[in-house]
């Protein structure tokens, strides 16, 4: 597993801390409309923040809310909470998207994590498809044979 792929997995496992004991109500107020086009509503930034925090240093990132955010030559593109209208109607399905771009301009790490079970799934051109579950101590996650139709 990478060092990019572990901090991924944190930063998810810090936003699921985060929620799992119920909303904080400031995350229902919407604030301005973000980079892709939709009204970023605070639960967005929080995890937007987490996001930051733990992936900053692997490069530029790209996020759906607030655009491009620090310097570097890899591109790191997030959606920090994939759903979050499901989200903040209390639909449990709702995740986080995160793909990893190379100084080459080649995807090399993707991972989506879905917050309302704690599924995992993430990607890697060295190792392939994989699954697990958040707080599992994804050290050696399982082999998702049916996910593996193709290669990154």
């Amino acid at each position: 597993m990478t060092p990019f792929i572990e901090a991924c997995i944190k930063a998810n496992e810090e936003i699921k801390e985060a929620i799992q004991d119920g909303f904080d109500a400031s995350w229902f107020e919407k604030t301005e409309v973000g980079a892709g086009g939709d009204v970023s509503s605070k639960l967005d930034l929080m995890a937007e923040a987490i996001f930051v925090k733990h992936l900053g240093s692997f490069g530029q990132i790209e996020s759906e809310e607030s655009g491009l955010i620090g310097e570097g030559k890899a591109k790191i593109i997030i959606d920090p909470i994939d759903g979050s209208s499901n989200a903040l109607s209390l639909f449990p399905f709702y995740g986080t998207s995160v793909a990893k771009i190379n100084e080459e301009g080649l995807l090399d790490s993707a991972i989506v994590c879905n917050l309302g079970n704690s599924d995992i799934f993430f990607t890697t051109v060295a190792d392939g498809i994989q699954q697990g579950k958040l707080f599992s101590h994804i050290s050696h996650p399982t082999y998702c044979t049916t996910c593996r139709s193709g290669t990154l």
